[in-house]
C-alpha cells in the first residue's frame, strides 16, 4: 500500500470545496493517510509527524466576515480583539485548533496531515454554515506553511550524541549555544527542513513543507550525526 502523496494539490482531492462534504469520502482519505504513516513509522527510527501548521484562504458568500457574530454562535470558539485579532475555534475530529481572521485567512494546527489539515478547514466551514442557517462560507485554498516531526539516531544504552564535536567542525552550517538552548540547529541548503539535535540522540525536524522534505532531512541527519555517536565514559570513585 502507498502513502498518499500530499504534494497533489488538493483541489484535485477534495473538489470544489464548499460545504457540502462527503463524509465518507473524508473518512476514507483521512484513515488511508493514516494507515500511510503507520507504514511510514513501520520501520526503525523513521520520522513521526508531530504537528502540521497550514493556512487557508475562507470566502464569505454574504459580505465580510463577523468575528463578533461567529463567537456568539459558536460555543466551541473564543474571541476577544482586545488581546487578539483573531477568533479561535476547536474541534475534536479532526482533533485540531483554527484561527480565523476577519481577512478570511484560517490558521489551523495541531493536526498530522495535509489531508486533516483540509478536512479541519472543511470542518469549520461546515461548523459556521450550521449556524448560520445556509450556505454561508467556503474554502478557497489550503497550503502547508510547516510540518514538524521527530525521530532519533540509533544508539545503545551506554552512548551520546556528540553534538559539542558537531559543532566544532560544523560551524558553518550549525548554531549551538548552549546556556541558551540546549539542541544543535543543522541547516541544510539543499533542503528546506532545519534539524535540532541533541545529546540523547533525539531528533526533531521542522521547516518541512511536504512529506519529501521531511524524509530528506531525515535521510541527510541521520547520515550526518551517525559518526559522532560515542560510548559514555564511566567514572569509576573507586
Amino acid at each position: 500500500m502507498s502513502i498518499i502523496d500530499e504534494t497533489k494539490p488538493w483541489q484535485d482531492v477534495w473538489g470544489d470545496g464548499y460545504c457540502d462534504m462527503d463524509a465518507e469520502k473524508l473518512a476514507f482519505l483521512c484513515l488511508n493517510n493514516a494507515i500511510g504513516r503507520e507504514i511510514l513509522d513501520g520501520g526503525q527510527n523513521v520520522p513521526r509527524i508531530h504537528n502540521v501548521v497550514s493556512t487557508s484562504h475562507i470566502v464569505c458568500l454574504c459580505g465580510s466576515i463577523d468575528l463578533r457574530k461567529i463567537s456568539f454562535l459558536l460555543p466551541n470558539s473564543s474571541y476577544d480583539r482586545r488581546i487578539f485579532a483573531a477568533i479561535t475555534i476547536r474541534t475534536l475530529s479532526p482533533f485540531a485548533t483554527s484561527l480565523l481572521f476577519s481577512s478570511g485567512k484560517l490558521v489551523i494546527t495541531g493536526v498530522k496531515s495535509f489531508y486533516e489539515s483540509v478536512y479541519a478547514s472543511l470542518r469549520v466551514i461546515a461548523l459556521l454554515n450550521r449556524v448560520y442557517g445556509y450556505r454561508a462560507y467556503a474554502v478557497d485554498s489550503c497550503v502547508i506553511q510547516n510540518i514538524v516531526a521527530h525521530t532519533s539516531i540509533s544508539m545503545g544504552p551506554n552512548e551520546f550524541l556528540n553534538i559539542h564535536e558537531i559543532y566544532e567542525r560544523w560551524q558553518v552550517i550549525c548554531t549551538y549555544q548552549k546556556s541558551m538552548f540546549p539542541g544543535l540547529i543543522v541547516r541544510n541548503d539543499n533542503s528546506p527542513t532545519v534539524c535540532l539535535c541533541f545529546y540523547s540522540g533525539k531528533i526533531v525536524l521542522t521547516g518541512a513543507k511536504n512529506m519529501e522534505d521531511v524524509i530528506t532531512g531525515w535521510k541527510y541527519i541521520t547520515k550526518f550525526c551517525s559518526p559522532y555517536v560515542e560510548i559514555q565514559k564511566s567514572i569509576d570513585n573507586t
